[in-house]
């Protein structure tokens, strides 16, 4: 048993000597140690293992490949949604590493996310139609299920990407809707730390325009006032999407307390350690003219604290009745066996009591996002970080959004 613990720890540094490889260009190289490690080979990772892979292929350009496997996480995730109760017993007399691991809610909804990327990549706006779709079906369900306080329930910034989706479609009202909900999202805390970018506006009032619903928009006005809220977007622009450092990881923090007989007892929880804090000021240049400095969009890091914020209480409580049970689990061995069969419990029951400290290690901190207006035809656009610069050969397609996908270390 203790082997079998042993192994489930060390996945965590396969994924970072993966990540190394993947955060310097090395994208065959991190594909192969995420293949080989304990994360690929053990069912109980398999979610995990998934996700992580469909961003190394990402990064590395298998964009089909990589729509390929987050399917398989999308529908592996919905099937974990329920826990079997033979797991549920199993990591109640060890920890919740036996149990299969099931995502959070903010991770299930942005595997639709890394999706979306792919679709942009391959210039699939049908692809990513269809995912939109899938986001607003899991942020309205989350949105239905879960109050207020209670961690992830919604994401403005997901929100966000689907009405950029159906603005370059043509589908105007779609993108209304999806900008609205953004909006309101924004205003609502519902992005832990970010304010509402300042592009929104423009784009909402160009689909209010579009689709017959400036009524409606001026009455969200009068609600969400703000310098740009009278702005209307050019109907020709360049949304660039950075996706910016390493999402937080989780550490183990364990107290020992004695027990009445003076042996001790463990009880570890995770905490969060972000491993990316500021973001880097950025601009977009077209054809070397500066414009606006790009917005930050979402925090991971903000997100995934208030997720574990959520559920520390319950995390917390089945430490302790988890810490009970082994207790009189080692008493019983002690009538039974003697001294030596309950000091043997003891000693298992503190070597196995671990936190939990599965999470999407490789998603961004922080998502930062541009909106500018361009000039159709072909366009030299830089994206620009302290005198360092990325650039873009791209060619503008008039009255549309042009999108373009990046992520940064």
């Amino acid at each position: 048993l203790l082997l079998l613990l042993s192994g489930c720890a060390g996945y965590k540094n396969s994924i970072e000597k993966s990540w190394y490889h993947a955060t310097r260009g090395e994208h065959a190289r991190a594909l192969e140690l995420l293949e080989n490690s304990s994360l690929a080979s053990s069912s109980k990772h398999k979610l995990l293992y998934l996700m992580e892979k469909g961003i190394l292929q990402h990064l590395a350009g298998e964009y089909k490949a990589s729509n390929q496997t987050l399917d398989e996480a999308d529908r592996l995730a919905e099937e974990l949604y329920t826990v079997s109760v033979s797991d549920t017993t199993l990591s109640f007399i060890t920890n919740d590493n036996m149990l299969e691991y099931a995502g959070t809610d903010y991770e299930t909804a942005y595997i639709s996310y890394a999706k979306i990327l792919n679709y942009l990549k391959l210039g699939d706006l049908e692809g990513g139609r269809v995912e939109s779709r899938r986001i607003d079906e899991k942020l309205n369900y989350l949105s239905d299920t879960y109050p207020d306080g209670q961690g992830f329930k919604d994401s403005p910034f997901l929100r966000m990407i689907t009405g950029f989706i159906y603005e370059a479609l043509g589908e105007y009202n779609d993108a209304f809707i999806a900008y609205r909900k953004s909006l309101i999202g924004y205003h609502s805390g519902h992005e832990p730390g970010v304010e509402a970018p300042p592009f929104i506006w423009p784009r909402l009032n160009l689909s209010a325009r579009k689709s017959g619903l400036v009524e409606d928009a001026r009455q969200l006005r009068k609600s969400y006032p703000s310098p740009s809220s009278d702005e209307v977007g050019s109907p020709t622009a360049i949304v660039l999407l950075a996706g910016y450092g390493s999402a937080p990881v989780l550490e183990e923090r364990s107290m020992v307390v004695p027990s009445g007989k003076g042996y001790p007892i463990k009880i570890a929880m995770p905490e969060l350690v972000p491993r990316t804090r500021s973001g880097p000021k950025l601009r977009i240049e077209v054809d070397d003219s500066p414009t606006e400095p790009l917005s930050t969009a979402a925090d991971i890091n903000s997100i995934a604290r208030e997720s574990l914020n959520a559920r520390h209480g319950k995390i917390m409580a089945k430490a302790i009745a988890r810490a009970v049970a082994k207790q009189a689990t080692a008493r019983q061995a002690n009538k039974q066996g003697g001294d030596l069969a309950g000091l043997t419990m003891q000693l298992a029951a503190f070597f196995t009591e671990r936190a939990d400290l599965r999470a999407w290690d490789n998603l961004p901190a922080r998502i930062l996002v541009g909106v500018v207006p361009a000039e159709a035809g072909p366009r030299n656009v830089s994206l620009v970080r302290r005198g360092d610069e990325q650039t873009f050969d791209v060619k503008i397609k008039e009255n549309r959004l042009n999108f373009i996908v990046t992520r940064l270390f």
